[in-house]
């Protein structure tokens, strides 16, 4: 049976950035209770892409940053501070035009990517010992249409952009 393939490819992602910095105490070490939304502010940073032809396609690499800050539900001190980030790898089978690409590009990698950083983000404070994280919903689609990504040529192989700006 024959489907219908996307014109825009996921190919991969790496995890790029993980730094964890977290407050050293005996209340902190002690505390095995679950981390609710209220207790967590994140930031997100949308990269800007990466353009390149890899083997005759046009590829992108893009990607977003989660600056995270946890708080004591109780006295509101910090528990810990975390800047999570992912890059990755997208192609197409054939020429876009820009309406096309901008859309593509600039919207779908940041909302691709993002249950990724997610799961990633969940899984290391967990096995950090901070238990069960319910992380704040965030609409990445929405919030990516309003974030300045700009889509870049590059002549080097699979070198990100600098960072947009913050949404917070």
């Amino acid at each position: 049976m024959g489907g219908v393939e996307s014109p825009f490819q996921f190919v991969g992602y790496k995890i790029d950035k993980i730094q964890l910095d977290v407050t050293n105490a005996i209340e902190i070490i002690a505390n095995t209770a679950p981390i609710f939304p209220e207790s967590i502010k994140m930031s997100l940073s949308f990269r800007h892409v990466s353009r390149f032809l890899t083997n005759g396609k046009t590829s992108y690499i893009g990607g977003l940053n989660i600056n995270l800050e946890i708080l004591d539900p109780n006295t509101e001190r910090l528990i810990l501070t975390g800047i999570f980030g992912i890059a990755g790898m997208f192609t197409t089978v054939e020429p876009m035009d820009s309406g096309n690409e901008e859309a593509l590009v600039k919207l779908n990698i940041p909302t691709i990517l993002m249950p990724y950083l997610r799961a990633t983000i969940t899984t290391t404070l967990s096995n950090a010992g901070f238990g069960t994280i319910l992380m704040p919903l965030i609409n990445v689609h929405e919030t990516a249409k309003s974030a300045n990504i700009l889509i870049s040529d590059v002549n080097t192989e699979l070198t990100p952009s600098v960072l947009s700006k913050t949404i917070e």
